[in-house]
C-alpha cells in the first residue's frame, strides 16, 4: 500500500469516527463546539496563569517624578507598592485574589492613588473595569483565571480599560 493511499484511509477512518462517534472538530483556538471534553488523544499545553490584578507601573512613576508609592484597591481590597523600576524598565506590581472569582463578564472598581512625600495625593483615579476570563492552552484545559482588564498608558500614566475581545 503506497503513503497516499495509507494517508486516504487514515482520513476516511476519522471521518467515519467524527461521523459515528458524534465528535465535534475544534474551532480554531483548541475550542470544541458542543463539547466539554477534550478530543481523544488531545494533549493540553501546560501554560500557567493566575487571577488578579497585574500592572507595570513604571510609567506612573515616569509621569510623575515626585511619586514615591501607589495604592490600587479592587473594590474594598487595598494594597500599596513602592513605585520603583527594575533593570529593564519595568516595574510590576501584582495584587491577587479579591472578588475576581466570581466570573468573567462582570466589573470590578479599580482605584489607584499616587503618593509622593509626606503622603501628599499626586494622582486619585477611580473606574470601572471588565474581569477577563484568560484559559492560555485553550478552553478545554486548565487552568482558567479571571484577570483584571486595566493597561497604564505610557505617555501620561494614566489607567485605561483594557479593550475586551
Amino acid at each position: 500500500m503506497t503513503t497516499f493511499q495509507k494517508s486516504t484511509l487514515a482520513a476516511g477512518a476519522m471521518a467515519a469516527a467524527i461521523l459515528i462517534l458524534g465528535w465535534t472538530l475544534p474551532e480554531p483556538g483548541g475550542a470544541v463546539q458542543g463539547n466539554s471534553d477534550p478530543l481523544p488523544g488531545q494533549a493540553c499545553t501546560e501554560i500557567g496563569c493566575e487571577s488578579g490584578l497585574f500592572v507595570d507601573t513604571a510609567p506612573i512613576a515616569r509621569s510623575l517624578p515626585k511619586a514615591k508609592k501607589a495604592q490600587f484597591c479592587i473594590d474594598k481590597v487595598c494594597k500599596s507598592t513602592k513605585l520603583r523600576k527594575d533593570e529593564n524598565g519595568f516595574g510590576l506590581f501584582v495584587m491577587k485574589g479579591g472578588k475576581l472569582s466570581d466570573g468573567a463578564g462582570g466589573k470590578v472598581t479599580l482605584r489607584l492613588k499616587v503618593t509622593g512625600r509626606k503622603g501628599r495625593v499626586l494622582r486619585f483615579q477611580k473606574l470601572e473595569v471588565p474581569v477577563v476570563k484568560v484559559q492560555p492552552n485553550g478552553e478545554l484545559c486548565p487552568p482558567t483565571c479571571f484577570q483584571v482588564g486595566v493597561d497604564v498608558r505610557g505617555s501620561d500614566g494614566w489607567l485605561l480599560r483594557r479593550p475586551t475581545v
